[in-house]
């Protein structure tokens, strides 16, 4: 298993790094290894509360960090607690093909987002991936219609074709 440094080294202009900080790792710690690799450009921090992104944020202005908002009033309480804007991804939770109603992306949120310079990143994992392993993939594509800069997936391959083939036809 690779050190996090070695990671780092070995990423470099291959990826871009969503680094997941599990319970018990040092914020901090993964923050200065970042800046210390000098690779705040291909390299994030994924937090789950506004006191981890304050704390990348107090530790670095470089590194990228994903913190969850789904919503506006979310999103200033992220602000309020520390969170610099930038650089700044919003997590926005998981997304389901179908949504119930007060569920589902926010398109004007997303919107704010996008107005403010701010990926806008949602995911599809485990179970949602699972319903489009048929080969229906325009969820997907409407995922990206609705402003989701970043989707993660369990499916990349089929996420990429059905978002570049949306991008194909808005070429058309």
């Amino acid at each position: 298993v690779p050190t996090l440094a070695e990671a780092l080294d070995a990423m470099r202009d291959q990826t871009v790094l969503q680094l997941d900080v599990k319970r018990g790792v040092g914020l901090r710690s993964v923050v200065k290894a970042i800046e210390k690799a000098g690779a705040s450009s291909f390299a994030a921090v994924i937090v789950y509360t506004e006191r981890g992104a304050d704390i990348v944020a107090r530790e670095s202005r470089r590194v990228t960090v994903f913190a969850p908002a789904a919503n506006p009033a979310d999103f200033a309480v992220l602000l309020d607690q520390g969170a610099s804007p930038q650089p700044l991804a919003v997590w926005t939770g998981i997304q389901k093909p179908k949504p119930r109603a007060g569920e589902g992306l926010d398109a004007a949120f997303v919107r704010m987002l996008d107005d403010r310079d701010i990926p806008a990143s949602g995911g599809t994992l485990g179970a949602i991936d699972r319903q489009s392993t048929d080969g229906e993939t325009r969820f997907y594509k409407a995922l990206g219609e609705q402003g989701l800069d970043i989707i993660a997936t369990d499916r990349p391959v089929a996420a990429a074709r059905a978002l570049h083939s949306a991008a194909s036809e808005e070429a058309l």
